[in-house]
């Protein structure tokens, strides 16, 4: 028979004199259930190291899910970036998978136009890149095809996740209009702008 989950675990920091001491603490947590980050802070002269473990969220379907998705693929772009990979490349071809995979669920009427098709994608697009954490979507032009996508707030200024957003647009935008798309960046938040703009072609 389970025991009862400890409430306090859903948002636990604690500190520690070494990183083995952090680590070893770190493991008794399940990583399917929590996020657990490690972290060196100066305190006092010293250097301590900070374990933040935040459980996730287990709904399937709830934004959360979603949010934590997209945060994992931030971490593999990072752990590509180091290891001296192509990490746009591949940020932009898991944002792909995703978006294809989370607009495949959508049920999108037979639009009688392309013009029609192209709002009923955007108006279903708009939720599912805020579910992710991706930030606002505005259309600033229908023909041609311009989409830009406003950073989060309360996100610093970085040009880290805009891969992940190109391939998010191609993977969604391709499974609701039922044809190969191309996001093309023409703004980026990497050059201090707060949105990226994308073009958009069919």
């Amino acid at each position: 028979m389970g025991t009862q989950e400890d409430p306090r675990l859903a948002d636990t920091r604690a500190y520690f004199p070494s990183r083995e001491e952090a680590e070893r603490f770190a493991r008794q947590f399940d990583a399917q259930r929590y996020r657990i980050a490690i972290a060196s802070e100066p305190r006092q002269g010293r250097e301590v190291f900070q374990v933040h473990v935040a459980r996730l969220d287990p709904a399937p379907g709830h934004a959360g899910s979603a949010r934590e998705l997209m945060r994992l693929l931030s971490q593999v772009g990072d752990q590509a970036r180091t290891a001296g990979l192509d990490h746009e490349q591949l940020g932009r071809r898991m944002g792909r998978a995703l978006g294809e995979a989370l607009a495949g669920r959508q049920l999108m009427p037979q639009p009688a136009s392309m013009a029609m098709a192209r709002r009923d994608a955007v108006h279903a697009l708009a939720p599912l890149l805020e579910q992710c954490g991706l930030g606002g979507l505005n259309v600033l032009s229908a023909a041609p095809f311009v989409l830009r996508v406003e950073q989060p707030l309360g996100m610093g200024v970085s040009g880290k996740r805009c891969a992940h957003v190109a391939g998010f647009l191609e993977g969604a935008l391709s499974a609701m209009l039922g044809q190969p798309v191309l996001a093309r960046e023409i703004d980026c938040t990497g050059l201090g702008n707060a949105y990226c703009t994308f073009a958009v072609e069919l």
